[in-house]
């Protein structure tokens, strides 16, 4: 056994961690080996007797992970752990677009579904849930609250839209009229063809909305990014 050897065994024989292919161990709890190894060896033009190096790695604990580290704290705790880096630590950077798609679809639902139907009426109701009961205006009905505006600005679609005081109002009572004699099929349908959607769509799109307010509201904040994700610190949590 040569130098090399020699140092692979003591090294082996103190960390316990040497394992041969084969699965063998020596009498210190270490186990070597090497390919074509011979306890006395033979004179085959080697000088020492042995065939090819083998290389072993040593590692602990080689085939299990390390279990993940779990930290239960309040924010007391936090705070004290870490001090004001809590800010600088970021979680999470949250993609606004379903949380506001999902708060839109509430608020456009929040006085009932009747006013998908083909009709010039919504038939809006705000007594019909929970989020319209809160719907509270200047005389204490949800008809002039500003959450209904919202409602009324959601659910619009050609066949209900109201023009009255705008520019098409004029527009509005010509086709409605030229309608009655067969000239046109109203102004309903009228406006579904220039917007290329249907009676009973929405004129105002959850896509756009959501898109408006990522651009305009959020990312108008100095700590959101262009693209209106919210980012969630250590502290925030």
């Amino acid at each position: 056994m040569n130098l090399r050897h020699l140092s692979v065994l003591v090294a082996c024989t103190t960390l316990g961690a040497c394992q041969d292919p084969a699965g063998g161990r020596g009498d210190s709890g270490a186990t070597i080996g090497s390919a074509g190894s011979g306890s006395s060896g033979t004179d085959d033009g080697q000088g020492d007797g042995f065939g090819e190096e083998t290389v072993y790695s040593l590692n602990i604990a080689a085939d299990a992970a390390p279990p993940p580290l779990v930290l239960e704290m309040n924010r007391t705790e936090v705070a004290e752990l870490f001090g004001d880096s809590a800010q600088e630590i970021t979680l999470l950077q949250l993609d606004s677009t379903a949380l506001l798609t999902n708060t839109l679809d509430e608020v456009r639902f929040a006085c009932g579904a009747a006013w998908m139907f083909d009709d010039p009426d919504p038939h809006h109701d705000c007594s019909l849930t929970a989020l319209g009961q809160s719907f509270m205006g200047p005389d204490g009905t949800w008809q002039t609250s500003t959450e209904y505006s919202m409602v009324r600005l959601l659910t619009m679609t050609p066949a209900n839209v109201v023009v009255t005081g705008t520019s098409s109002e004029g527009l509005q009572e010509m086709a409605d009229d030229m309608e009655q004699w067969g000239f046109t099929d109203g102004y309903s349908q009228i406006l579904a063809d220039a917007l290329g959607i249907s009676r009973t769509t929405p004129i105002v799109s959850t896509e756009a909305m959501v898109t408006t307010f990522q651009r305009d509201l959020l990312a108008s904040h100095p700590n959101v990014p262009a693209d209106g994700s919210l980012g969630f610190t250590l502290a925030d949590a």
